[in-house]
């Protein structure tokens, strides 16, 4: 909104400059202002932050309006009008906007990343859960229970953009939650980030699933205790992780069980 208003501004005294240079040289500075404008917000767009927040909602819109409310005013006297319309409409939808997504029935894009963030951590414990059963061929009946949850952590190997939109759509969110106005949005980007390290240790587990050279079943036999073991702990981490992370809770008990599973071992 705020760009809309300052882009018709704009074109609104880029439209009175030019006519003053009379018809002849109006179009000729229009499309000088135009040729400006346009590559200053371009270039702007090439700023990887900038391009991150403000791409669509600033940079964009800005050009259209500016083009608009600028070029339309060489053919049409009613400028200010139009331009006081544009805004107006854009004005009115997005109040319209905001007391539907906010009062009426709210819509946050914020616990939306909360909870990809929390599930994309228990995907992967669901694998290391999984994991042992499959490699060591416990039973066959397990072995079709486990494939959705063999194949779940490639969800997360491709989370990246969605987190990185959901986080930047999220800064602009009213504060709400327990954390109000300092909502660490970063934060789930760097969690996020970890979580992606994780998956692709996990992929290199998984191919061993499918490996054509496989362990020997009497080294197999040799490993298989200590291995589902390491497993299955690694998989109640990080699901309990995942519900600490969801719900919110002071961690101090994971902490407590990862230093527990540390002296057992």
């Amino acid at each position: 909104m705020l760009a809309t208003l300052v882009a018709a501004g704009l074109g609104f005294g880029a439209h009175c400059l030019a006519t003053l240079s009379g018809r002849k040289g109006e179009p000729i500075l229009i499309a000088t202002f135009v040729f400006i404008i346009v590559v200053i917000m371009t270039f702007m767009r090439f700023f990887p932050k900038m391009k991150a927040r403000y791409d669509y909602g600033v940079l964009l819109i800005f050009i259209l309006t500016f083009c608009l409310v600028s070029v339309s005013g060489y053919r049409n006297d009613q400028v200010l009008k139009m331009a006081h319309e544009r805004f107006s409409t854009i004005l009115v939808g997005s109040c319209a906007s905001l007391i539907v997504c906010i009062c009426i029935f709210p819509v946050w894009i914020g616990e939306d990343l909360h909870n990809s963030v929390a599930a994309n951590i228990g995907k992967l414990g669901n694998f290391l859960e999984a994991f042992g059963d499959e490699y060591f061929k416990v039973s066959e009946e397990s072995n079709e229970n486990n494939k959705l949850h063999l194949q779940g952590y490639r969800s997360v190997l491709t989370s990246k953009s969605s987190e990185e939109t959901m986080a930047n759509f999220a800064r602009w969110e009213p504060g709400h939650g327990p954390f109000g106005y300092r909502h660490p949005w970063k934060m789930y980007l760097k969690v996020g980030n970890l979580t992606r390290d994780c998956a692709y240790k996990v992929e290199a587990l998984n191919s061993y699933l499918n490996s054509k050279i496989q362990t020997p079943a009497e080294i197999r036999g040799k490993i298989q205790v200590p291995c589902k073991r390491v497993s299955l702990e690694c998989s109640r981490a990080l699901k309990e992780m995942a519900s600490t992370f969801r719900k919110c809770r002071f961690g101090a008990h994971v902490a407590l069980k990862f230093q527990q599973w540390k002296f057992q071992w």
